[in-house]
């Protein structure tokens, strides 16, 4: 009962009538409630962005702790802001792809076929599709330290400004290679009490597979929604235990991102005045300290370096 509401029934005065508090929580208060407190461990160090030699490719991997964050399509999404700001950047899918139309892809064609893709002008290279077998064979063949590498490696030829490996939510050899082999890794959460709980063992794992002194890694709010007092919690206990390594924008849940997907559309394309198009285009001007300097082309300038 509010404050308001039992000083009218006093002021009325009506007999036999019990004026007590109700005990009510607020959803804020509710949603503190959910988000127990959490132990992590130290950040791992990380590389100094100015270190970097000009003009190198960056490699970035993006990583989710769960299922349901979007990294999949943030990775799809954030390709298609670095191509609308002119730079080279190429999506790579490491995990098998839904439907049987996106066969071949390059993992079973190895070294060859990811530069014969890459060389054609794809701006996703698809993971294929393939038999249970296979499949096993591929992570089988992943848990070694130079698998992905060795992949990537004819990449570096094709001038490229950035790779980025979208290893899912998947925990895999797979996985661990591209955090393994990647100057950055962008772990994308959902702004929900599961995120939250994983943090922890997302942490644990970038402190295992990271290059120790030679990578960063930054969290992104994926599908976050201002008006829902969850997201708000969320995202406030996180940037409490994260700091900076939160990325200061997050990516406002719109519905333009369906609709393109559903027609086969860029988003940046068919709805460039969204929000969720601008909340990209911030999230790649936010990445730009982990670019360091990046290769200057006729007519270009630093890619995610602040120069425009």
């Amino acid at each position: 009962m509010s404050e308001d509401v039992g000083d009218l029934l006093k002021s009325i005065g009506l007999e036999n009538l019990e004026y007590r508090e109700l005990a009510s929580k607020s959803r804020a208060q509710r949603a503190r409630e959910r988000l127990a407190p959490l132990t992590l461990p130290p950040p791992p160090e990380e590389a100094d962005p100015a270190a970097r030699r000009p003009g190198a490719m960056l490699t970035l991997a993006l990583v989710s702790p769960l299922e349901g964050a979007g990294c999949s399509t943030v990775a799809a999404l954030l390709g298609e802001a670095l191509a609308t700001m002119g730079r080279r950047a190429l999506v790579v899918a490491l995990g098998p792809e839904d439907s049987p139309a996106a066969s071949p892809g390059w993992a079973l064609g190895g070294p060859a076929a990811i530069a014969r893709l890459a060389a054609g002008g794809a701006r996703r290279l698809p993971f294929g599709s393939a038999a249970p077998e296979a499949l096993e064979r591929i992570e089988g063949a992943a848990r070694a330290p130079d698998f992905l590498e060795a992949r990537l490696a004819p990449l570096r030829g094709l001038r490229l400004d950035a790779v980025l490996l979208d290893a899912g939510a998947r925990a895999t050899a797979m996985t661990a290679r591209a955090l393994a082999c990647a100057e950055a890794a962008l772990v994308v959460l959902a702004a929900d009490e599961r995120s939250w709980a994983a943090l922890p063992q997302t942490e644990a794992l970038l402190e295992r597979r990271l290059r120790r002194g030679r990578a960063t890694a930054r969290y992104l709010l994926n599908r976050f929604d201002a008006r829902r007092s969850l997201d708000r919690e969320v995202r406030a206990a996180l940037s409490d235990a994260l700091g900076g390594r939160l990325l200061p924008v997050a990516i406002q849940a719109d519905v333009a991102v369906s609709q393109a997907g559903a027609r086969g559309e860029s988003l940046l394309t068919c709805a460039p005045d969204s929000q969720v198009a601008a909340d990209l285009l911030a999230v790649a001007e936010a990445l730009a300290p982990l670019a360091g300097g990046a290769r200057e082309r006729e007519g270009d300038t630093q890619w995610l370096a602040g120069g425009r």
